[in-house]
Order: structure tokens, then sequence, then C-alpha cells
């Protein structure tokens, strides 16, 4: 939106309305604006450190995402990116799709709705590979799916970027398997015999992955064996 132009970094406290979360990778709160809400991701807060060698890359590349997936349905539209810190998205009314518990009525045709979303993101390009957080997944007016967070996420890459074409190729199972364990989860789910084939099947990442897990429980102090 245009009205969010006039945002800038040294007045945007006064557009604050409210705090939606804080993490290691940045704030997110929201904006009030002449009366129009928005969503900013800000990194402003955190060290020197974070910000020069990690964090403003992580903000330029999921901008980029953002801008792959422009006018995307279920997709938060970016509005402005007001310095290498922080950019201003659209802000999504519901709920975390995490804050609902097993037996919540969520109609199956929301899980149908929300693979068809992820098969889009994959279609521009995209993987999300954070769909395990359900936090990740907003349930909006009318059950509708919306999906935030591309901090983590990855793009095809060029046709010589063999190694990135890889991990996205790997990641994009992640995503849809992540579906599939939705799907199991919600009493409403219906999973199918595809999703009951997603849940079995392992690729190289998340064997990598249940490795890492299995050597940092028996080297952590928190997971040594009771005597």
């Amino acid at each position: 939106m245009d009205i969010f132009g006039k945002v800038h970094r040294q007045d945007i406290e006064m557009y604050k309305v409210g705090v939606i979360g804080e993490g290691n990778q940045g704030d997110i709160y929201k904006i009030s604006v002449d009366g129009c809400i928005a969503a900013v991701k800000d990194i402003a807060g955190k060290s020197r450190i974070y910000r020069l060698f990690f964090g403003r890359w992580l903000l330029s590349r999921e901008c980029r995402i953002y801008h792959l997936l422009f006018n995307l349905p279920g997709i938060p539209k970016l509005y402005k990116v007001i310095d290498q810190d922080g950019f201003i998205f659209e802000y999504i009314e519901g709920t975390p799709l995490s804050a609902f518990p097993k037996n919540a009525p969520i109609p199956p045709e929301f899980f149908d709705a929300l693979e068809d979303l992820v098969r889009r993101v994959h279609g521009k390009g995209v993987v999300h590979s954070d769909l395990k957080h359900k936090k990740n997944i907003i349930v909006a007016k009318g059950y509708q799916p919306y999906l935030v967070d591309f901090g983590a996420s990855l793009t095809m890459g060029s046709p010589w970027n063999l190694i990135q074409r890889w991990l996205y190729k790997q990641f994009l199972d992640i995503d849809l398997k992540a579906v599939s364990k939705i799907r199991n989860r919600f009493v409403y789910g219906n999973p199918d015999d595809e999703d009951n084939q997603n849940l079995f099947r392992r690729n190289f990442m998340e064997h990598s992955g249940r490795l890492y897990q299995w050597v940092y429980r028996l080297f952590s102090k928190k997971h040594k064996w009771k005597r």
C-alpha cells in the first residue's frame, strides 16, 4: 500500500500499536498508519554482529522471496523495505495453526487448500522449509490458509547451481511431508495414501537431521542417561 510509504526508520515508533512476536532472527510488530494496519519485521534491536553477518542477508533474501510470490493468494504482500534492518508487509488477521488442539473442528477443505497453497509456492520456485512449525501457518477468516515467515526459505536457483537445486528438491519433499504430518495430526485432516507414504519416506536431509539430534542427545548434559 502506498500509505506506508511515509513510514521511515526515524519515526517508526510513533506508528507501533502492538507486538506480534520476538525472536533471535527479528522482532515482528504491528503498526497503524491512518487507520491501516500492517506488520513490520525488524532486526534493528539485534546485535551489530548478527545484523552485519547474518540478519541483513536473511532479510534481503526474504524480501526477494516476497517479490517472487507477489499477488499469490495465501501469501502476505510486501509493502515497503524500510532499510537494511526491516520491512513492512501485510498483516494477516487470523490464528496460528499451532494454537488449535487436535480435535479442533477444522474442515478437511482447509488442509486441501493448504497443500494447494504449498504446491503453488513450489510452482514459483520457492520452498518454505519451516512448515514443521505450525505457527508459520495462519488460519484466516473462512479457514483460508496463509504462510508466513520466509526467513528460512530457499529458491530453486539457476540451472548451473546444482547444489542449490539439490537442496531445493530436498526441502520441497520436506514441505510436502510437513503438510502430510499436519493432516495426520488433526482429527478432521483426512490423510490419504499419499500422506501415509510421505510420513514413512525420509530423504537425505531428514536422515542427517535425525543423526544430528542423536549426537546432540548423546553428548548434551541435559540428555545424559539416568544411572
